[in-house]
């Protein structure tokens, strides 16, 4: 990366203020070519700025952003530019429309129109805001958010990304549905028992439908509570698969290296219902990912909890580990009908999981419920009073299989 005082830059990124300086300097030369003089000459630089500038910017910064592969044009946005964040060097393309407002506002003022300086002002700064939202998704469409975990877990899932695409184009895709926001349809399901707690969920990005006959939700959060770094920090992707019948609460977690050591007494141990279904507990998902990634087992590697006597003996079965085990997950949770896997928590881009990331999840999930014993499903499972997100409005409570 190269840096310039406070200017920095990768790659060729530095062409972006040549251009831009380029690009104002042969326009102040065509405008005196025109004759355009004192009033005139702002208002005529304004105008060949931004239309000559704004596009002959974003094309030669995309095209240098751009590699051709042999599946088609890839861009890469390696080459970058910026004051005190690097952005892709077709992005300050922005800059043009900017400069020739503050040219024209400046003009206008100047004239005695000071009314009008402002209404260009403030009709500049809600452009910027607007390119600004563009300009995000615009970059998550090209780049989508990647967990790093993920990429860790399912690297296969990682190089299809780009065939899948987003989650909402997934979801055109296949007939699911999708919504950015979905205001508190997702945490109604667990105020009976945490309450306001479930507020400081922020959910969004919100995929929902059916694989392998089995009801989903996947959707990204942060939590509202703490300081702005905090939150931040707190990213996650939660995945659920619906269960036909709601179950007491049972958590599989890896199994602690020296666990018997760390956990002197068994009674200073949390209930499973105690901990909120969209904690992500660092310290066995630590040890689960490295166990993935073939570091040292324990045995066993996975221990089954749950608050009703005999239920994890009886629910989590070897053939419901090994299925655990093979799909790559390093844990799981069920609360009420909701079979859960949590993201590890982080910031922004490195903790959401993509598309082909989340579906991932999703399928190891459903055989997971599939391999659950029927018996023991049958015997503890109660009618569901959650229903399901994003169902559709004629079925308030959506359609679950009878079965697994």
């Amino acid at each position: 990366m190269g840096r310039r005082g406070m200017i920095a830059f990768t790659g060729r990124g530095y062409l972006a203020f040549l251009m831009f300086i380029g690009f104002g300097a042969a326009c102040m030369a065509l405008a005196s070519v025109l004759g355009a003089q004192d009033t005139s000459f702002l208002i005529t630089f304004a105008v060949l700025y931004i239309v000559i500038g704004t596009p002959l910017h974003w094309r030669i910064g995309t095209a240098l952003n751009t590699a051709r592969t042999q599946d088609g044009p890839r861009r890469h946005d390696s080459n970058t530019f910026g004051l005190s964040v690097l952005l892709p060097m077709q992005y300050w393309a922005i800059w043009y429309p900017a400069c020739a407002a503050v040219a024209l506002a400046f003009e206008v003022a100047r004239s005695g129109s000071g009314g009008w300086a402002v209404v260009i002002g403030v009709a500049a700064l809600i452009g910027l805001v607007f390119y600004v939202r563009w300009a995000r998704r615009d970059f998550d469409k090209v780049h989508p958010p990647s967990s790093t975990e993920a990429e860790l877990l399912f690297p296969d899932a990682t190089a299809a990304m780009a065939t899948l695409g987003t989650r909402q184009e997934l979801a055109a895709t296949r007939g699911w549905r999708y919504q950015r926001h979905a205001g508190k349809t997702i945490q109604r399901r667990w105020y009976d028992r945490y309450g306001a707690a479930a507020d400081a969920l922020a959910p969004a990005n919100i995929l929902a439908g059916e694989l392998d006959g089995l009801p989903f939700t996947v959707f990204d959060t942060f939590l509202h509570s703490g300081p702005l770094t905090d939150r931040a920090e707190s990213r996650r992707t939660m995945c659920l698969v619906h269960l036909p019948v709601s179950l007491p609460d049972v958590r599989l977690r890896p199994r602690l290296l020296n666990e018997d050591q760390l956990l002197h007494d068994p009674d200073d141990s949390w209930a499973v219902a105690d901990e909120p279904p969209w904690n992500c507990d660092l310290l066995p998902r630590a040890r689960g990912l490295d166990m993935m990634s073939g570091g040292e087992v324990v045995d066993p590697p996975l221990v089954a909890e749950a608050d009703t006597p005999g239920l994890a003996e009886a629910l989590v079965t070897d053939h419901v580990r090994r299925e655990t085990l093979e799909r790559r997950l390093p844990g799981w949770r069920i609360s009420g009908r909701d079979l859960i896997f949590v993201g590890l928590p982080g910031p922004w881009r490195t903790a959401d999981y993509n598309a082909a990331q989340s579906v991932a999840v999703v399928a190891g999930l459903a055989a997971v419920a599939r391999s659950l014993p029927a018996a023991v499903v049958q015997r503890y499972g109660t009618a569901p009073t959650a229903g399901l997100p994003l169902a559709d409005p004629e079925s308030p409570r959506g359609t679950a299989p009878a079965e697994l």
